[in-house]
């Protein structure tokens, strides 16, 4: 007990001691991810999606020039879909619009250069926590002989149960059991960043290190860049 009453009170002295060089961020930025899945017997896939990110993080310098930041920052991400084909003489096609909303939470090692007294270059890498709350894809299908085609409604396809609901949102189908995509995952990156003044420009990479995937033989793995400007106080 003493021993972990001294690490509480050691861990509280070196964040008060780091409170006059602690510094607070806010920043938006472009999302460009590549998602790939892998199947044990076939070709993968490979999808690209983009989306925007915004957020803030609490830098405490540790000693001088290396530091921890925790952050946390919501992210979205979006794709469109086209698909048709023929089937003796039938024409159907669908149309679908995917948006994901996430939470998620870095912790970031850091180091930074200085070049002058409002001109600095950063490194960082770390960890990133990821909770999506939802992941939804919105299909407007129709179906038609030759050049008449009527629209058939809208259906959402609920990545997390892999149920597919119907135009008056009730559920019409289940695609795969279980769901078809994890809500949680881990990513592992890192990237540069430059600070002049109190703005911070960053280019950062992640890939993620668990398997988004829940389809039974298969691998999802995503990639992403993040392009952002940032504030700092």
């Amino acid at each position: 007990m003493k021993k972990i009453v001294a690490i509480v009170f050691s861990a509280a002295a070196l964040l008060l001691g780091t409170q006059a060089h602690a510094q607070l961020s806010f920043g938006a930025g472009w999302l460009n991810s590549t998602e790939i899945t892998k199947y044990t017997s076939g070709d993968p896939d490979k999808t690209n999606l983009n989306g925007l990110y915004l957020g803030g993080q609490y830098n405490l310098n540790v000693v001088e020039g290396f530091g921890v930041a925790p952050g946390v920052y919501f992210s979205t991400l979006f794709d469109r879909r086209n698909n048709s084909e023929a089937i003796y003489g039938t024409f159907k096609s669908e149309r679908e619009t995917y948006r994901e909303f996430a939470i998620n939470v870095p912790i970031n090692l850091n180091y930074t250069f200085e070049f002058g007294r409002d001109f600095n270059l950063f490194v960082y890498a770390g960890p990133v926590f990821q909770m999506a709350f939802s992941s939804k894809g919105t299909s407007e299908a129709s179906a038609g002989i030759g050049t008449f085609v009527q629209s058939t409604g809208k259906y959402t396809l609920n990545y997390f149960n892999g149920k597919l609901y119907g135009p008056d949102n009730k559920e019409v189908a289940t695609l795969n059991e279980g769901g078809i995509s994890n809500p949680f995952n881990i990513y592992l990156g890192g990237g540069v960043g430059l600070q002049a003044g109190d703005i911070q420009v960053i280019i950062g990479y992640d890939h993620s290190m668990l398997n988004f995937s829940k389809i039974k033989d298969s691998y999802t793995s995503r990639s992403q860049i993040k392009v952002g400007i940032g504030f700092s106080f």
